[in-house]
């Protein structure tokens, strides 16, 4: 032999020797353990019992609930830093929406928007209610959303605006409007630009105060109405909420959720002809978080109820089973003591932990009584729970190092809500494990000792396995190979597994905010999601619009470009002209008949006066002569209070129209923009939000990513709800990866520090492959896909999908039978496959259609698993003994004594 082979083999029969003495190291464990228990069994069970109390005060008093989404996300991701200071900068923007459909009846949308809305600024958990732009929060807005022509125009009527600011009574308005019309008659020697302005001002007060022929709507922006916040189409009525916010409580929104639907089932029935709905992002997370509590509370339940009700079964005892349970709760109890001090929340993934333990953690006191009923009816107690702890912990131990290290393997991956379901998860499984060695093996104790265990009929020696089944195990290679056709086969049957990225496919069925949401896009894709970016100057808000444009995955783009003209120097000194009027407060009272008949005559020589080729400012003034002598006319009618009435309320209006004018000139673009719409677009620090929407929904993956490349390429730091939940995806999907090659890596690790055989190994991984391929098999023929719920159900499945294949390889070389002849072991692997499949196929009956997914999965992977366990492995063992020349017992139930007195 070499140098280098002989230093290999020497370092092979080291690394042997001390996995050796490993194995001896836990036999004299477990056997101290049994020693202990059974010494004393009551302080063990006290101890136990205080200490779960202890962490169960501990979590109800301190253990918070973080139903934020964005806390699933490592926190040091650029992404969401990103997107936290843009919610420091502009707030929260994620807005609760009713949604009232007009139906093709505006009137009656408006109507019920307004009762609505009176209804809801009532309710104090709600922060703010906005539907609409009001006419002077419009009219504020004027002097900085004119054109340029405009905004001069206004400039040149400005003593007009003074006029109306006065609040001066109709007919001495038409009074002064008439004066600066015959002085434009008088005066020929009055310089152009006062021309200009008195003449614009007279127009403007009499355009004010003059209702307009019946064929007419009344000028703007005399006739500024409600606007308000509508789709694309109009069909869609908004009502923009913000609620108060509990990151505490699993809804956030719970109260403000409960008040909101109250006010619209109690508005509902006096709006018919139209619909009310609501929606929103918020909306639609409390919706699933209420649904998924709701379905997990119901679900362990069940799973609690009909996995005792299993194992009851299944073991024709009722007190073991019942200690189990026991058992199981006071780790459940240590369980929450360990998240709270390690974690501190429970976050919308780790919520599912209990479901795990009740699946999972179970098991290992099944073990432990199918061992102990098998040693305890052959031994007295004092030789048979040494024996019972022996055998079903030593593969209770690589199990639940196995389980619980794929969970903690989440700490690998970039996903912080599976890193946090990761430490919750592992230690629990650590401490059932715990539990299921000391405090079962106590109770046990303490009621065998008393008389209150049933015995246990002795052995019979009669095969556990149908006789069929031995026959097949004979022959492992022709039985492996028709299994292996048969298991290549179906990859040719048709069905595809595919990842479902869609959150709104995974919501319960019917959900209102679902249907609404899926309404609002279908009409207006932008109304819930946009992309964010940010700039410092008006000038560079147009070039993000511009580049925007240019992109097939941008829809609309909003920004206060929208609302306002970019500002200059030269609009600056036009607003301060508007501003200074000059106009005093003196108001005589005129009669208002006296004073339209003055300005009927005045108009009508005003016409006559204007030149040939004029036909702009001839159609403006006939158009107001025109009027103001149909208002004079009904003014000499029996209608004539109605139509004086008429034009008291213009003039009214038009004051409070002008002044808010005059107002708008006066403040900084930020101060004029309407309070609803500035936080959206402009910041306290006097920055820009660009808001991007999609031209397509974002609940796909393709459309999503997409849309977020075109962003970034717009501006590297754009952030926004589609570009954290696209991150998240990814790191989802990274995790899923991640986690599910650590998993067999860990798993392959684990068993072969237990089982120090190569072969033992790779028949238990062979086996736990095929099982998994089964699964996806069955996954693609049934249309089961893989999703955001369900996702790390394959890793789960990895680690658990070993326990049964370690009990079995023990069990094997243990008894060196037959297949066929694996005593208790086949039982409790076919039992704790069963409880597995009944703790998570409970979801089954969840609304949550990602719930149900998961129950499916995990029943489905639990249970062909099981079958690889139970009919491959053994198999597989049988043929690695011809393979190795092992000798293998013809005789069912017998075994060399002396190799069990040292393996058990």
């Amino acid at each position: 032999m070499s140098p280098a082979g002989l230093r290999h083999g020497t370092q092979f029969l080291i690394a042997a020797k001390r996995l050796g003495t490993i194995s001896r190291m836990r036999i004299r464990i477990l056997n101290s353990i049994a020693a202990f228990v059974l010494r004393a069994p009551l302080a063990t069970l006290i101890v136990s019992v205080v200490l779960a109390i202890a962490c169960g005060i501990y979590a109800a008093t301190t253990l918070q609930l973080d139903s934020d989404t964005d806390s699933l996300i490592a926190p040091d991701r650029d992404y969401l830093q990103s997107y936290r200071r843009f919610l420091d900068e502009f707030g929260d923007l994620e807005f609760i929406y009713v949604v009232v459909d007009a139906a093709g009846n505006p009137d009656a949308a408006e109507r019920c928007v307004d009762d609505i809305v009176s209804e809801l600024k009532a309710l104090p958990s709600l922060l703010s209610v906005h539907a609409w732009v009001e006419p002077v929060e419009q009219a504020r807005l004027i002097a900085h959303a004119a054109s340029d022509t405009e905004l001069d125009e206004l400039a040149e009527a400005r003593d007009g605006l003074g006029m109306l600011a006065t609040g001066a009574p109709a007919g001495d308005l038409m009074l002064g409007a008439t004066d600066m019309l015959r002085s434009l008659r008088t005066r020929p020697t009055m310089p152009p630009e006062e021309q200009e302005r008195v003449g614009s001002s007279a127009v403007l007060v009499l355009d004010a105060l003059l209702p307009a022929l019946p064929e007419q709507q009344q000028n703007q922006p005399w006739d500024l109405r409600r606007e308000y916040f509508t789709s694309e189409s109009g069909e869609l009525y908004f009502i923009e909420i913000m609620p108060q916010k509990d990151y505490e409580t699993l809804a956030v929104i719970d109260q403000p959720l409960r008040d909101i639907r109250s006010v619209l089932a109690s508005i509902g029935p006096l709006h018919p002809d139209v619909e009310i709905g609501l929606t929103g992002r918020p909306v639609l997370q409390a919706d699933e978080m209420a649904t998924t509590d709701t379905d997990m509370i119901r679900a362990a339940s069940i799973a609690l109820v009909l996995c005792s009700c299993v194992v009851v079964l299944f073991m024709r005892s009722l007190v073991l089973p019942l200690l189990a349970i026991v058992a199981l709760l006071i780790a459940g109890g240590w369980t929450y003591g360990v998240a709270t001090l390690f974690v501190g929340r429970l976050n919308l993934l780790s919520i599912v932990f209990m479901l795990v333990l009740v699946g999972v953690g179970l098991d290992y006191g099944v073990h432990v009584i199918s061992r102990y009923r098998e040693a305890r009816a052959k031994h007295n107690l004092e030789d048979a729970l040494p024996i019972a702890i022996r055998t079903a912990c030593r593969g209770n131990i690589t199990g639940s190092l196995t389980s619980s290290a794929v969970f903690f393997s989440a700490l690998l991956t970039g996903f912080g809500g599976l890193r946090e379901l990761g430490i919750i998860a592992g230690s629990g499984l650590l401490l059932c494990l715990v539990s299921m060695t000391f405090v079962l093996p106590s109770m046990i104790v303490l009621l065998d000792r008393r008389g209150l265990i049933a015995a246990t009929p002795r052995a019979t020696g009669i095969p556990t396995t149908p006789p069929k089944i031995a026959v097949v195990h004979k022959h492992p290679g022709i039985f492996l190979g028709v299994l292996l056709v048969i298991t290549l086969s179906l990859f040719m049957a048709p069905g595809i597994v595919r990842f479902e990225y869609n959150l709104l496919k995974l919501q319960s069925e019917g959900l209102e905010s679902v249907e609404w949401e899926q309404r609002v896009r279908e009409d207006s894709v932008a109304e819930t999601w946009f992309g964010a970016i940010i700039t410092e100057s008006l000038d560079h808000v147009g070039e993000i619009v511009e580049a925007s444009s240019r992109k097939s995955s941008i829809g609309s783009v909003r920004s206060i470009l929208d609302l306002v003209e970019p500002d200059t120097p030269d609009r600056a000194h036009t607003r301060t002209l508007i501003a200074d009027t000059g106009i005093d407060d003196a108001q005589a009272d005129a009669d208002l008949r006296d004073a339209l008949d003055r300005a009927v005559r005045e108009l009508r020589s005003m016409v006559a006066l204007i030149p040939e080729g004029d036909d702009r400012t001839r159609s403006i003034m006939s158009d107001l002569l025109s009027r103001a002598q149909h208002a004079a006319d009904r003014l000499a009618t029996d209608d004539a209070d109605a139509a004086a009435e008429e034009i008291r309320q213009l003039a009214q209006r038009s004051s409070g129209i002008a002044r808010a004018i005059l107002d708008g000139a006066t403040m900084s673009m930020p101060e004029a923009v309407p309070t609803a719409i500035v936080g959206k677009y402009i910041s306290d620090e006097g920055r820009y939000l660009v808001r991007i929407h999609p031209q397509d929904t974002l609940w796909e993956l393709e459309p999503l990513s997409q849309f977020v490349h075109d962003l970034r390429e717009i501006d590297h730091d754009a952030t926004g709800v589609p570009i954290t939940h696209y991150e998240s995806l990814l790191e989802m999907r990274r995790a899923f990866i991640l986690m599910t090659i650590f998993a067999g890596v860990i798993v392959a690790a684990m068993i072969l520090v237990d089982f120090r055989r190569i072969g033992d190994v790779v028949v238990c991984l062979a086996a736990l492959a095929i099982g998994l391929v089964w699964l996806l098999e069955v996954m693609a023929l049934s249309g089961l896909g893989f999703n955001l719920a369900n996702f790390f159900a394959v890793p789960i499945l990895v680690g658990l999908g070993v326990d049964g294949g370690v009990h079995m390889v023990h069990r094997w070389r243990e008894t060196r039978s037959t297949p066929h002849n694996t005593g208790a072991t086949s039982r409790a692997i076919a039992l704790t496959a069963t409880t597995t499949a009944i703790g998570f196929g409970s979801l089954l009956t969840a609304h949550h259609r990602g719930l149900q997914s998961l129950g499916a999965l995990m029943a489905i992977g639990a249970l062909t698993c099981m079958l690889a366990t139970l009919v491959i492995l053994p198999a597989l063992l049988a043929l690695l003994d011809r393979f190795q020349g092992r000798k293998i017992s013809e005789t069912p139930g017998s075994h060399p004594p002396a190799r069990q007195a040292t393996d058990t």
